[in-house]
């Protein structure tokens, strides 16, 4: 009789194991991603997820930047991360690709990550806080060189303003002698549809 009781116990408390295991899937769908989140990542990519702005006022013969800089975003599955890419353009074309991103929520530490390389050889990483009540996303990150060094090479910060739905102004900064100095500013137009300056 003990042994059929222990045994009884046994099941009970695996009944009840298994009944708490069914239930965090629930736990961590409650904690997941806020709306919010979710409506920062549509706003980056929703039809066709392409921005442009103009770079006249950095442009000069001497360092020959392109006339103007593009976005191309897309949302990838489950709807927290996209992937992008940053590209220049001068008199309608297309003249190279500068940098590719990636950007997602971190479930762990509950921020949205951005993470970038180049063909440079340097690699950025860091986080984003988005903004609430009209107030800026701020991203900082830190630049390192790709190869087996890892040396920290500079850091850079984003103050990104929604301004409309179709309209967005970045402001970057360089940090300095432990300031940060302000580097440029951009305005960023939507182009609804473009289906033509993919990565």
């Amino acid at each position: 009789m003990k042994r059929i009781r222990w045994s009884l116990a046994v099941m009970a408390l695996a009944g009840v194991s298994l009944a708490l295991a069914a239930a965090l899937p629930m736990v961590h769908r409650v904690r997941g991603p806020a709306d919010d989140v979710r409506a920062h990542f549509e706003y980056w990519t929703r039809d066709g997820g392409v921005w442009l702005t103009s770079n006249a006022a950095y442009r000069t013969v001497a360092n020959q930047e392109p006339s103007h800089y593009g976005t191309t975003y897309q949302r990838a599955l489950g709807g927290v991360s996209m992937t992008g890419c940053l590209w220049g353009e001068h008199n309608g074309k297309r003249v190279g690709t500068y940098w590719n991103f990636f950007s997602g929520w971190d479930p762990v530490l509950q921020k949205v990550m951005v993470y970038q390389t180049g063909g440079n050889g340097v690699t950025g990483m860091g986080y984003e806080e988005l903004g609430v009540e009209g107030q800026p996303d701020v991203a900082e990150q830190r630049f390192f060189a790709t190869d087996s060094t890892g040396q920290e090479l500079f850091r850079i910060k984003h103050l990104t303003a929604k301004v409309s739905a179709d309209t967005l102004k970045t402001q970057s900064f360089d940090w300095v002698e432990g300031e940060w100095e302000t580097r440029r500013v951009y305005t960023w137009v939507r182009q609804p549809g473009d289906s033509t300056r993919g990565c």
